[in-house]
């Protein structure tokens, strides 16, 4: 889980931020809190700011810090990213931190890179859970705490061979060099060196950009049960579709050409085959998404067998493809497995409110509160219902707002100490907040003087 996130001199961000998912003084709403053993955290936010404050640059920071942990510098483009409201920034650090929440126990990794010369200049990674602990650090070499870990001379041997490899390499990080080596390195315990915290990075935080979908979508439509569960939470929500179904095809795919058709087709059975000559346990399927349609293809015997998503209306009883099917209802298929997803996941979603009625966002993320689980959910949004404090805590509310240089700063709602009972969408519409449009007229008529020519 996310604890805190910091970060400074990155795109319209100039000083050091902090985004935190930790508790406000506030009591209310106990459900939108995930209880653990060391620390208690909160289940969701939501990012609010005027169009180019920074809402986007903020999301796009952690995807920037996270593509750097997985991939290093050389395979991000990273041109110019500093930030540029300030000739000196070019010659200044760029820092990301994280503290997440792993198996009880609170870590902070974070690293800083001079972006104008495309290289690593520090790496850090604590244990905070009760004392503030040095796991590693790395400014010219890697200070590596062996005392931290048990384990035999043959493990400490090849750490110090990757510090020592890694001393001269400034385009990939420590965490990164130890995850992406041929043979793990283990602890006496039997568990691989740093792989949870990489995994958390690769697998449990998820950001999502406005014309992007999760890592599970489309891999659970041959789950007849998931079908089942998208069909019952369109029809609640007043799409008109009542089911969801995949229908056996032996026609090329919608929206693209024959010839492609056979191409992919080929190569989906191919990868297929490869794959099953690894490992015979593992049952196969793939998914394509045309312009026109969703198509599921699985493997029997020597042939692939072709399905495409379908979904049914409740009027004519007919059966329409994927993007037959209004974009409001399309955003909600792409975003139900985040409610449906049952393992621990930080989801981080740029534009969540794209294409939705604001009924139907609200909806979704009180069905988020009150799903169970170990997920949380962070948003960026327009959508000014969710202002609310009878469904959101103080602590879960964040404004974007840019001050006069152009620079990007991230505050919460909690640092107004609002009472309960406020009407917090009014007083955010009045500018108490910031984070909204300051708008110019260009027009010489005033806003009374039109209003009276209407009433005419």
């Amino acid at each position: 889980m996310l604890v805190n996130f910091r970060f400074e001199n990155f795109l319209s961000f100039n000083q050091m931020n902090t985004f935190s998912m930790t508790l406000g003084k506030t009591k209310l709403h106990q459900r939108n809190i995930l209880k653990n053993d060391s620390i208690d955290l909160l289940k969701f936010a939501t990012v609010y700011g005027a169009n180019a404050s920074g809402k986007s640059n903020f999301i796009s920071t952690i995807s920037f810090a996270q593509d750097i942990i997985l991939n290093g510098l050389n395979n991000v483009a990273i041109s110019n990213m500093y930030n540029r409201n300030d000739e000196a920034n070019s010659q200044r650090v760029s820092r990301f931190e994280f503290e997440i929440l792993l198996d009880s126990k609170i870590y902070s990794y974070g690293f800083s890179i001079l972006i104008s010369e495309m290289k690593i200049v520090e790496e850090w990674f604590y244990d905070i859970t009760n004392k503030e602990i040095e796991i590693f650090s790395r400014s010219n070499d890697v200070i590596f705490n062996y005392d931290y870990f048990n384990f035999d001379e043959n493990s400490k041997l090849r750490i110090n061979v990757y510090s020592q490899d890694i001393s001269s390499n400034r385009t990939d990080l420590f965490l990164t060099s130890l995850n992406k080596g041929k043979n793990e390195i283990m602890t006496e315990d039997g568990k691989a060196l740093f792989k949870d915290v990489f995994n958390w990075f690769s697998n449990t935080l998820e950001v999502i950009s406005p014309d992007e979908v999760t890592k599970e979508f489309g891999l659970t439509y041959q789950n007849q049960e998931y079908l089942d569960k998208l069909g019952k939470y369109l029809k609640n929500s007043d799409t008109g579709v009542t089911k969801v179904l995949l229908e056996k095809t032996e026609d090329s795919m919608e929206g693209m050409p024959v010839s492609l058709d056979k191409q992919v087709r080929n190569k989906i059975l191919q990868d297929f085959v490869e794959s099953e000559n690894e490992s015979k346990k593992v049952k196969l399927s793939a998914m394509i998404r045309t312009p026109k349609s969703i198509y599921i293809f699985e493997k029997s015997g020597d042939e692939l067998i072709t399905f495409e998503l379908k979904f049914v209306h409740s009027k004519d009883n007919v059966k329409y493809s994927f993007n037959e099917e209004s974009d409001g209802t399309i955003r909600l298929v792409e975003l139900f497995s985040v409610l449906n997803n049952q393992k621990e996941k930080v989801f981080v979603i740029d534009e969540l409110d794209r294409s939705l009625h604001p009924i139907l966002t609200y909806d979704f993320v009180k069905k988020f509160l009150l799903k169970d689980g170990t997920n949380q959910l962070i948003i960026s949004t327009h959508e000014d219902r969710l202002l609310d404090l009878s469904l959101l805590r103080r602590d879960e509310i964040w404004f974007v707002n840019k001050d006069d240089k152009g620079n990007s700063l991230l505050y919460s709602l909690e640092d107004y100490k609002e009472r309960f009972d406020k009407n917090i969408l009014n007083a955010y519409l009045d500018g108490r907040y910031g984070a909204i449009p300051k708008i110019i007229s260009n027009f010489t008529i005033s806003d009374s003087d039109y209003y009276m020519e209407e009433g005419k």
